[in-house]
């Protein structure tokens, strides 16, 4: 019953992002639109290399992660963190706590519903577009297999993540500096903008062992990286599935300890 109850949050979220048709046909235009700019940028990045490779990766498959990557961000993005912050500032949060649903299940349940549509709206094509300007062939099947649970994983991870950056409100009364500063360091620190591989080995080793990476490059990689198969893809699953632990067990900490500090601004 509990779980027919969040399948039915998830289908009403559902019905309500596809009424909202313009938003998506705007966003898809604008992720071709930066896709077309990122091909003419790389092309122009590895015309200067003479070697065709950078740090031993081609053209081809340095154009893959940032396309894969950008595909990810609007399915990705959960805006649970502003979700929380406008919550706790208008009193609607106090709704959610009276219904006899899990809290977190439920603002887990609606971005689901969000992610879907942005999945079928603007991740699958981008993520079609990426690949035709990239030159790149249809990528190998059992990469395309491991795909969909790392994409799975990554989701849920940065759920966790926005919804501990939405605790922050429980402290501050607002959490938009913090939300700024984090959607600044997963951007610059997850491979969404540059691929880690692009980075000095010191810096990347140290990243690649960070919870942001788990978001874009783990997923990016397993999908680009042509015959890496399983073998080749079972690191990254692994260090997304712990991270996910990790942040589940802290969320779970946090909330409980925010809600015996919480104030309501709003009415």
């Amino acid at each position: 019953m509990r779980i027919a109850s969040y399948r039915a949050i998830v289908r009403n979220e559902i019905q309500s992002a596809i009424t909202y048709r313009g938003h998506f046909l705007f966003s898809l235009a604008g992720t071709v639109i930066y896709l077309v700019i990122a091909s003419f940028l790389w092309k122009a990045v590895y015309a200067g290399s003479g070697s065709g490779e950078i740090r031993g990766i081609g053209l081809e498959r340095a154009y893959l992660y940032v396309g894969i990557a950008m595909s990810l961000a609007g399915v990705l993005q959960t805006s649970v963190d502003w979700t929380l912050n406008r919550m706790v500032t208008n009193g609607d949060i106090f709704r959610y706590l009276c219904r006899p649903q899990n809290f977190v299940g439920q603002v887990l349940a609606e971005s689901i519903g969000d992610g879907v549509v942005n999945c079928a709206a603007v991740g699958l094509p981008a993520l079609v577009i990426s690949f035709t300007l990239s030159g790149a062939g249809f990528p190998d099947l059992v990469n395309l297999l491991l795909f969909v649970p790392s994409v799975a994983i990554a989701f849920v991870l940065n759920f966790l993540i926005d919804f501990m950056t939405g605790l922050s409100v429980f402290a501050f009364q607002s959490s938009r500096g913090v939300i700024n500063a984090k959607d600044t360091a997963i951007m610059v620190l997850s491979g969404a903008l540059v691929p880690l591989p692009f980075y000095p080995p010191g810096v990347r080793a140290v990243l690649e062992w960070l919870p942001f990476q788990a978001l874009y490059n783990a997923p990016a990689r397993i999908l680009a990286d042509g015959q890496a198969g399983i073998a080749g893809a079972l690191p990254f699953l692994a260090r997304q599935a712990a991270w996910a632990i990790v942040f589940f067990i802290l969320a779970r900490l946090f909330f409980a300890a925010g809600l015996r500090k919480l104030v309501v601004n709003g009415g």
